[in-house]
């Protein structure tokens, strides 16, 4: 089975639009929809805005449902005007964008205490 999580509705309602066998599942404040898409086992979540939504929707998942894969959809702040609802990004470099602890002589991006990636 793979997870799909999306942080707002408007993340997550086309896939669950196209979900085939579709099955609605209330646990806790999450609502997944599970079912098929192209043929493949899924289960939709929509986790609400930010990283600790995301985390615990993401336990949640894993607890119920045990997927195999999890992938995260959406928007992701996207700046370019080319990339499109449903496109498929891949990242190739990643920042951490809601820390900055440059005034501590961290360079942007940097967490105290994560190694270099």
């Amino acid at each position: 089975m793979i997870g799909i999580i999306g942080a707002m509705e408007e993340e997550v309602a086309k896939l669950q639009e196209l979900c085939e066998d579709r099955e609605e599942i209330q646990k806790g404040p999450y609502f997944f929809v599970k079912g098929k898409l192209s043929g493949k086992e899924v289960v939709l979540c929509k986790a609400g805005i930010g990283k600790v939504n995301a985390a615990a929707c993401t336990q949640a998942l894993i607890d119920r449902f045990q997927p195999s894969y999890i992938f995260n959809t959406g928007i992701a702040g996207a700046i370019s005007p080319e990339v499109h609802i449903l496109d498929l990004v891949i990242s190739k470099d990643a920042v951490q964008y809601d820390v900055d602890v440059t005034r501590f002589d961290y360079p942007l991006g940097k967490v105290p205490g994560d190694k270099k990636v």
